[in-house]
This record gives structure tokens, sequence and C-alpha cells, in this order.
């Protein structure tokens, strides 16, 4: 099937989505990053079988406009667990009806990326501008700047031109993790829109929480997928360092090394997991860590067990990667409010914190990574620590791991903040 004919259900780890909308009445269209990996994957690689690993990696959540009212975001959430494989391990935007109209109105006046407008629907063909087309055969990422991102009022303001240029390399990154040489951006005149007003943005990002969240998780994703290096994203780094974000950011861009956290980002500007270059253990420092971090948690239950070897408590079939010994955890409301979006848009039931880190060529799968989030402190006197799962992988220099906080939280106590140590597991090879 050529690609300007599939329908949202033609892409087979979404087909379920083709049943959620019959289901429900509801037409369906994806939009977003998730479309544009779609798009690319089925350009470049017709023949190969897609998963929702490949169109949602490291820190991605699936946008999904829906076309009825904010009370049928529960029931659209609910059918889409229901249909789709996998659906609870990732982030579902959902967007309604009338902010689907409101954001089509903002894009009319942001920067156009056109890989990134790729639009797939339930019942209809797919919305690929020729410009996309163009792109998706030649591994280039247009980008054009709209001269009315600047005419509207500045207390209409919601972002700086630059996160733009900033998706648009996120966008060069899904294209180059299938083909390494493709042309990518145009680099003289990217590097001319850095030049000119590069600066101006970054300052204004420094002054805004909002934006300075926003900043974190379009430059974390681009260095999680992309790694370090190209002439574009290396100046915007450079000039970004050179302003003090990096430094209110507590990254250091030039650690090889460093670990990224990214997590739920709420409406001002706050994430989930504050730690946004979490400590990540590996090797025999995993292994010290991971016999602290027992003793400790089994110890606040009452079980005084004295272990000798990650080996004691990890399945044998699985073996210990890494240890992250604490990360703390903000607990936000987990009611859906339609009134209170948090900076994804996605309700408040979809709970992740994600993390990535240089895996130093580790032998690890595609979808090899899981893990165990245990909360420090906890006075459960059920046989299994913790019931939060992970699922994680590989992503071109990055390992990464998404964890699912829906079961941390107690309930019952009154706490604004919790402390946890994330244990992160491998398949054994066979």
């Amino acid at each position: 099937m050529r690609l300007e004919e599939r329908r949202l259900q033609n892409i087979r780890p979404l087909r379920g989505l083709g049943r959620v909308s019959r289901e429900l009445g509801i037409r369906l269209t994806l939009f977003g990053g998730v479309a544009s990996r779609a798009a690319i994957q089925l350009e470049r690689k017709r023949y190969k079988p897609l998963d929702l690993f490949d169109l949602v990696p490291f820190s991605a959540d699936i946008d999904l406009e829906y076309d009825a009212g904010p009370e049928h975001g529960p029931a659209v959430l609910a059918a889409i667990r229901e249909h789709v494989p996998f659906a609870s391990w990732f982030r579902w935007s959902l967007v309604d009806r009338d902010r689907a109209a409101k954001a089509a109105a903002q894009r009319r006046i942001s920067t156009v990326v056109p890989l990134r407008t790729i639009r797939f629907s339930t019942d209809a063909s797919p919305e690929i501008s020729h410009s996309a087309i163009d792109d998706l055969r030649t591994g280039r990422v247009s980008v054009f700047r709209n001269p009315d991102f600047h005419r509207r009022s500045h207390g209409d303001q919601r972002d700086v031109e630059l996160f733009g240029l900033m998706m648009a390399l996120n966008t060069e990154a899904d294209v180059r993790s299938l083909v390494p040489k493709a042309p990518g951006l145009d680099i003289p005149a990217a590097l001319a829109w850095l030049y000119s007003d590069g600066l101006t943005d970054l300052s204004i990002i420094l002054d805004d929480e909002r934006l300075l969240g926003r900043f974190w998780t379009l430059f974390a994703s681009r260095r999680a997928l992309g790694g370090k290096g190209g002439l574009v994203f290396d100046e915007l780094t450079r000039m970004a360092g050179q302003i003090g974000l990096f430094e209110r950011l507590g990254y250091d861009p030039e650690d090889p090394c460093a670990p990224i956290g990214l997590s739920k980002l709420s409406r001002a500007g706050q994430f989930r997991a504050r730690e946004l270059t979490p400590s990540v253990l590996t090797g025999d420092a995993a292994r010290s860590s991971f016999i602290g971090v027992m003793h400790d948690i089994m110890g606040s239950m009452g079980d005084y067990t004295r272990i000798d070897a990650p080996e004691d408590l990890i399945d044998p079939s699985l073996t210990l990667l890494a240890v992250a010994p604490f990360i703390s955890i903000e607990d936000l409301p987990k009611t859906f409010d339609p009134g209170a979006q948090d900076g994804f848009e996605s309700g408040f039931d979809d709970e992740f914190i994600q993390i990535a880190w240089p895996h130093k060529g580790e032998t690890i799968g595609k979808s090899g990574l899981t893990g165990q989030l245990f909360a420090y402190g906890q006075r459960r006197t059920a046989g299994s620590y913790s019931s939060v799962p992970a699922v994680g992988g590989v992503r071109g220099a990055y390992a990464w791991i998404r964890i699912r906080l829906d079961d941390l939280t107690d309930p019952d106590e009154e706490k604004t903040s919790q402390s946890a140590a994330l244990v992160i597991l491998r398949a054994r090879d066979a």
C-alpha cells in the first residue's frame, strides 16, 4: 500500500485504533512525532515489521486527536488500552475537538517542519504535503520560518521560535536513525537562524520556568536520540551554555556519560522527577549499590535478610545492568481533569519517568530492558516490594528505560514527594 493511501489503522502497531474509532463512533487522527516516524519508517523500511517501540522511543508520547468533547477522553483512553497492544507502556496525549481547533490556529503561525505536519486519520487519506513527500524521499529535513510568528502580540506568546528549529533537529535524528548519511537540515540556513535570533530566544527561555521545561524536553530528547554532535546541535548547545541555561538545569553538556532524565511536565514547568541528570551506576558500582538499596528497602519493611550478591534476589532469566539509587518524585494528582492539563496535555493518569544513559557498548536488545522502581520507606506487607513496572531498549549510543508510576504513591499517605531507587535489568544471554 502506498504511503499516501494509508489510514491510521493501516499502520500495523496502531491498527487497534480502527476498532476504537468504530466502537466509539469517533474519528481519530495521529499527528506529531509518532506520525512523522511512522511515515519515515514506512517510506524507508517498507518491508520491515514495525512495533510501537520503533515509533515511540525515549521521551516520546503519542499525539492523538479525537473528534469529540473532553468528556469522552477517559472512554477513548480506556478503549485504546483494551485494543492497542502494549498501549499502557506509552503516554497518550489525547486532544479533544476544542483543543484541536486551538492547536490548528497555533500551527498557522508556527514554524513549519513538513515531516512533523503529517497526519494519519481513521476515516481519510493521510495529510502529507508535497514538501513532506520530498523530504521523505530525499532524507532532507526542511524547516520554514513563519513570518506570522513575530506578528502576534507579546501577550499571546506561549513559546519561542527557536523551539521550531529544535523540533527540526529531533526530526533529523529520527531520519538519521534509519539513513545515517541523509542530508538532514540545511546547515547554513539553520546556523544563520541561530546567529541572528538564537541568543534572544534563549534569553527568553532562561527567564520563564515553563519555557525552560520545554527546552529541556526538546534538548534532552535530541541528545538521547541523536547523541552529541552535528554542527547545528553543537552550536545550539554552546550558545545555551554561554547564556547559563544548563547551569540552571544542573546539566553538564560536556560530560559524555551524563544520564538524562525526563518526566511529567506540569503547566508550571515543574518536572515530576526533579533530577534531570540522575546518577546511574553500572558494573561493580551497580552491584554494590543494589545490595545497599535492597537492604534499606527490605529493612524498612521488617525484613532483615542479608544478601551477598544481586543474584540472591534477581530472577535467573534477568541480569543486573544499572542502578539509579536515588530519584525524587513529586506527588501530583492522578484524577482526570479536562480543565487541568499537564505540559504534555495527556491527563493525569499517564505517569512515567524516563531515563537515558550511554550504554558503553553493552549488548542490549531493542526491547531487552526492564526494571523495578522501589520506594524508600515502604510499609507494605505484600510479597512484592513494588508493582511499578518498566520497559526500555537502545537508540544509538544511549540505552533508555520508561518507568510507569501507576501504583507507586500510597493514596492513604499525605506526601508531597517520595524518594525511590530504580533497578535496571536486562534479559540474560541465552
